[in-house]
């Protein structure tokens, strides 16, 4: 039985098929650089942003959460400018939990290293954003922030209960 002759045409076709698997290998790769490009730049965005939030961490610190709603609330009926200094935490933390849930940021990642203050900085806002959802109407206020959270919450409580784990859920900051 002889062997079929192999023709011009047919190493044609197979270097256009190569030449195509290198190409979308480099598509792939291209691709790839460019999503890590992306996370790398919405993780330096959102660490610019937490630094810019000292202003506002500063008039919140040491206020309860009750005491934030009601320095909240005067500054949204009056629209002074401090609300525009405060709405800036529930906003980053919202969308954080964005980034989370579109997986730019590593759900676990942020969980391990702050999930505490997710769930500290919902406990302290959570009446501010009451008063936005059933006062003013804005029912869906920052449900990313509150969904995070919530989750974090969990989370701590099953670490609790690990061996090892902590023996009370953070309740404060560092």
């Amino acid at each position: 039985m002889a062997a079929a002759a192999v023709t011009w045409t047919d190493s044609a076709s197979l270097g256009v098929a190569a030449a195509t698997l290198l190409a979308l290998a480099v598509t792939a790769l291209y691709a790839l650089k460019q999503v890590n490009h992306a996370r790398t730049r919405w993780a330096t965005e959102m660490r610019r942003e937490w630094r810019d939030l000292a202003q506002t961490r500063e008039m919140v610190g040491g206020l309860s959460p009750n005491a934030l709603r009601a320095k909240f609330e005067t500054a949204w009926r009056t629209v002074d400018a401090d609300y525009f200094v405060l709405i800036r935490e529930p906003a980053y933390w919202d969308r954080m939990a964005f980034l989370v849930r579109k997986r730019v940021v590593s759900r676990a990642g942020i969980e391990f290293l702050i999930g505490p203050d997710i769930v500290f900085r919902w406990r302290l806002w959570e009446p501010a954003i009451g008063f936005l959802r059933h006062d003013c109407g804005f029912t869906n206020a920052y449900e990313g922030f509150e969904a995070l959270a919530k989750q974090s919450a969990r989370l701590l409580v099953q670490y609790r209960k690990m061996p090892g784990g902590p023996s009370d859920v953070y309740t404060g900051p560092r």
